[in-house]
Order: C-alpha cells, then structure tokens, then sequence
C-alpha cells in the first residue's frame, strides 16, 4: 500500500491496482505507520485482500447520478476502515489501549463535534446542543489530554480528530460539556498543548 502524487493530486497504488485517493487516515503502532481509513474511487474494485488484515470493513456507495438499472460498468467510491478504530460502541477495556479512536466529519469543526458528542453518550453525560457545539469549538483550541488533530493524507483536507484512552478522561469532559457557574469564569486546564500531526 503506497501513496503517490500525479498531477498535484494523490493516489493510492495497492496490489497493483491505482486509486484516486479522496480521504487517508492512519496512526503510528508501536513506531510503525499504519493506515486506519481509505475512501478511494477507481475503475477497479477495492477488495478485503487488498487490505493488511480481517478487521477492516468495506463500505461501496455507487456514485450519485447512476442507476443501478443501467447496462454500463458502474463506478463506485470505496470507504474502508480498521475497525477497532471506529468502534464507538464496546467498554473501554484493555484491547482498546493499542489504538486510537477516531472521528471524522465533513469539516474540522464536524469531527470535533462527532468526538464531543460521542464521548457524551459513552458517558451519560446530558448537556444541550449549544453546550456540544461550544464544547467542540473549545476542544480544537484548548489543551485536551490524549486528543490529535489528524491531517488528511489524500485530497479533501478534512481534519479528523483522534482520542486515546478516553475512558481516563470523565472528568475533564464532563467539565468542559457542564462548567461550574461562578461568579468568575474558569478555563479549564487541560494539562498538555493540543498536538497537531502534519504528515
């Protein structure tokens, strides 16, 4: 799996087969780079043998303005992803430790709303909508512990948002979702700068 640039554009060249690459994500394992995310268009199908192992899943959207009805080869956009990294739903236990989480919407500001809200119902926390959405602006320029920025590697330039160890992190979300009102405003500290991965 190797990515290029033609054209000032990015592809993905894969079992000899070339994708135009429209989103790329991926995350470092134990100092080696791994991708967790494709969404790629090509005249050639992506396949579970294209992919390094069993726990990825395909998902082929047919692209607008075609109809299944008709004769001509259909072309289709192929999103694939390394589950264990999307998964939103399972207790946080040891086996979740090895990788991230991650969040991606249609903007930055989306995924960091996907992150707040998520985390939200993983913890029962009930906030209003004008908390998640001042929650998610806080949390791309505020200091938030176990949070990257993740950089897009194909063409959108969407930013993702990736969580680590989150089940550690009750308190510092809760706080920022529900702030204590006082007579005085508080920031909360966060412990650490909010990291931005450029790649």
């Amino acid at each position: 799996m190797e990515i290029f640039d033609h054209d000032k554009k990015h592809w993905l060249s894969i079992n000899g087969k070339q994708f135009f690459l429209i989103q790329a994500y991926s995350q470092r394992v134990k100092y080696q780079h791994q991708h967790v995310f494709l969404q790629v268009y090509g005249r050639v199908s992506l396949r579970y043998e294209d992919l390094p192992d069993k726990d990825w899943t395909i998902v082929k959207t047919l692209i607008p303005g075609q109809s299944e009805g008709k004769k001509k080869q259909k072309e289709y956009i192929y999103t694939a992803f390394y589950n264990p990294c999307f998964d939103y739903d399972s207790p946080w236990d040891q086996g979740r430790k090895a990788n991230k989480t991650f969040f991606i919407g249609r903007t930055k500001e989306g995924s960091a709303y996907l992150a707040i809200t998520t985390l939200a119902r993983i913890y029962g926390i009930q906030a209003r909508e004008e908390d998640f959405q001042r929650a998610a602006g806080q949390m791309l320029k505020d200091s938030v512990p176990g949070c990257d920025l993740e950089e897009d590697e194909g063409n959108s330039g969407i930013t993702a948002i990736s969580l680590e160890e989150m089940e550690r992190r009750y308190k510092q979300f809760n706080t920022l979702l529900c702030p204590k009102k006082s007579g005085r405003k508080k920031n909360v500290k966060w412990g650490f700068r909010f990291r931005e991965i450029n790649r």
